[in-house]
């Protein structure tokens, strides 16, 4: 004879599948604070790069004025 689940236990199946399960839940946010956090030194390198360019454009630009 099956075992009928108790409602307490149903809801908790439900959430726990909504949420994805804690281990998988996990690795994705810490996955995320990852990649967030490669993306703002990938952006931070970008305009080092950019200031670095637009100063060394305007020095020869002067010079060739």
């Amino acid at each position: 004879m099956k075992r009928q689940r108790s409602s307490q236990a149903r809801q908790r199946f439900h959430s726990n599948r909504e949420m994805g399960s804690g281990r998988r839940r996990r690795r994705s946010l810490i996955a995320r604070d990852y990649l967030e956090e490669e993306i703002i030194k990938e952006e931070k390198v970008t305009k080092d790069l950019d200031d670095h360019l637009s100063y060394s454009f305007k020095g020869f630009t002067a010079k060739a004025a």
